[in-house]
């Protein structure tokens, strides 16, 4: 039975995807619900785990129905909605389908006859869409086509293809574009709504071309500048007391990620510098691994006793484990979970950068975010392509890099 006026909030979230950043979005996606009065389902149960996850949005062509839904809203759980969002329901007409916005469909899809037909050419954005009882369509699986036939007709963009994203996840986009063009859905966007309204605000964010801890960084950003999340409370003026080489934004950037990260890896770690930085702001601890027996291109005789001055900048810091051993034997290191984080910051000879990142990469799980220095050096950055399958650095210095294993 339908419930006049009830109105309910989708997203997906399968596989436990990025908590990391949910944190960040779910709150937000709650007042969103609040202030419009709609209800909030999450889709967790896998009905098609042969498929990408995002098929998954399909379900709500059933659920709809189910729970008799007078409208229903798709937000994706990786996209932040302002506090100030105005109720799109209030605006669409029933027999009205709506997007944040729409690509160019013949970019990335193949045509058939429905697109031909159609003549509109709408490509599907569908990380945020509102549909009516009356258009519960928008959300029918295909009953005329296979999966595989599906993906065949998908065809990321060059842009997409220099990430993560592959056909499979553009399949809801497709479909979604396929069934405004079969059944000649209406449809319109946020971004006329706003043209019309001459509205220039900035209500809804979403990027799906970064990995989780980039969009986490960049997430913070926005946040801020919606005066929702307060700058993060986080410490580097100890840290940059102690000589060493990164800067002060790079070691913010450090202490940054690792307000998130309890399970922390150095590898490499001087005199402290980056140490202090990560200890104290994490919640968890830092193993700091070096031999302590100073730079490579330092003789001998002219080293330091590194790590007596090392424990003594450290002292404070009650979360950090130093383990002094050379890198060559990291394969030796037995730890009980894989690490939150870990930061390759040792000897900067080729072969040695490659060891280090090749035993990160084996120790590392797929939320692991691995990262380094000095990624400026040709032989660094030869030797991280050579593990990782793709890296990002840091805007602004060109030293510090970082990687995400993929799922």
């Amino acid at each position: 039975m339908w419930r006049s006026g009830q109105k309910t909030i989708y997203t997906l979230n399968v596989d436990n995807y990025a908590p990391e950043v949910l944190a960040l979005t779910t709150p937000l996606l709650k007042q969103y619900a609040s202030k419009i009065g709609a209800d909030v389902y999450t889709i967790t149960a896998r009905r098609w785990p042969d498929r990408a996850p995002v098929y998954e949005k399909l379900q709500i062509y059933d659920l709809l129905y189910e729970r008799g839904d007078e409208w229903a809203i798709y937000i994706d759980s990786d996209a932040l909605v302002h506090p100030d969002m105005f109720d799109v329901t209030e605006h669409l007409r029933k027999d009205t389908v709506c997007h944040n916005g729409a690509d160019m469909a013949g970019n990335r899809w193949r045509y058939d006859d429905y697109f031909r037909r159609d003549g509109r050419h709408i490509g599907s954005c569908n990380w945020f869409t509102v549909a009516s009882r009356w258009c519960r369509d928008l959300w029918r699986p295909p009953d005329d086509l296979t999966y595989e036939e599906a993906l065949e007709n998908i065809f990321p963009s060059q842009t997409e293809l220099q990430t993560i994203v592959t056909r499979d996840h553009l399949v809801d986009d497709y479909l979604l574009s396929r069934n405004i063009a079969r059944f000649g859905l209406k449809f319109t966007t946020v971004n006329l709504m706003l043209k019309e309204m001459q509205d220039t605000g900035l209500y809804l964010w979403h990027q799906y071309l970064i990995p989780p801890a980039e969009k986490v960084r960049q997430m913070r950003v926005i946040l801020r500048q919606w005066d929702v999340m307060p700058p993060a409370p986080v410490s580097v003026e100890g840290a940059l007391r102690i000589e060493g080489w990164m800067t002060a934004e790079e070691l913010g950037w450090l202490a940054t990620e690792a307000l998130a990260r309890r399970r922390i890896v150095e590898v490499g770690s001087h005199l402290g510098r980056s140490t202090l930085a990560l200890a104290e702001n994490t919640p968890g601890t830092v193993l700091a691994i070096d031999d302590w027996r100073g730079p490579r291109d330092v003789a001998v005789d002219a080293r330091r006793d590194l790590f007596k001055e090392f424990t003594r900048n450290t002292a404070h810091c009650k979360n950090v484990r130093p383990l002094r051993l050379d890198h060559a034997r990291l394969g030796e290191v037995a730890l009980a979970e894989p690490p939150d984080m870990i930061l390759i910051d040792g000897d900067h000879a080729y072969a040695s950068v490659k060891r280090d990142v090749a035993w990160a990469a084996s120790v590392a799980d797929e939320r692991t975010l691995i990262c380094g220095h000095d990624i400026e050096r040709p032989e660094v950055r030869r030797a991280v392509r050579g593990v990782l399958t793709g890296y990002h650095v840091l805007t602004g210095t060109g030293l510090l890099w970082w990687a995400e294993r993929k799922r």
